[in-house]
């Protein structure tokens, strides 16, 4: 929730029939006016969703304001995170637009962490994400390799998605395109760490 504060000074006047020694006295009157706004989802000009606070909020943060909110008393603040970043934010936007494995970090690590104690799930949403895909079946392969290659079948061997959820139950490895899918996580009291393996 946040405030705002908006100063009117009123000043009081001397009366017409006033004399030196007779003076009425003066008014001087502060009115505040609170404006207060829910830091509530918001869309951003950007085309990322973001977080409604003060322009003032949004910079200590770290994020970028994105266009108006809660009639354009706030700004909608929207949270992108580089590789090896953390955050506490709802929305938050881990963007990987092209990778060099000779010099980006690999693994690059996210670390999300929960704002709030009463925070109990963590919603992961892949809006767009295509790696390699899983090890898959090849009829050239020999009668040795194919019994090889089997134990293998379905495993992310190239690239992998993967996430560390301290005291959380196990989170399956994924790869392949995965563009619209998304996944809950029960949100622990460490931080959640989603780990992004690229070898391609």
């Amino acid at each position: 929730m946040e405030v705002f504060f908006l100063l009117l000074l009123v000043a009081g006047v001397l009366g017409e029939n006033a004399t030196q020694t007779e003076r009425e006295p003066k008014v001087n009157a502060a009115i505040f006016s609170v404006i207060q706004f829910p830091n509530s989802a918001c869309a951003g000009g950007n085309g990322l969703n973001g977080t409604c606070y003060t322009a003032s909020e949004c910079t200590a943060k770290g994020g970028t304001a994105s266009g108006k909110c809660a009639q354009s008393f706030g700004v909608c603040c929207t949270f992108s995170l580089p590789c090896g970043g953390s955050s506490v934010e709802n929305n938050t936007y881990a963007i990987i637009n092209s990778y060099s494995t000779t010099s980006d970090s690999d693994p690059c690590i996210y670390t999300f962490c929960k704002l709030h104690t009463d925070i109990c799930k963590l919603r992961i949403d892949m809006e767009t994400m295509e790696i390699a895909s899983p090890t898959e079946y090849s009829t050239q392969s020999t009668a040795a390799g194919a019994t090889q290659l089997s134990a293998q079948l379905g495993s992310c061997d190239t690239d992998r998605m993967t996430v560390s959820n301290p005291g959380g139950a196990r989170i399956p490895v994924i790869c392949g395109y995965n563009t619209g899918q998304h996944m809950y996580l029960d949100a622990s009291d460490a931080c959640t760490k989603i780990q992004l393996d690229i070898d391609t």
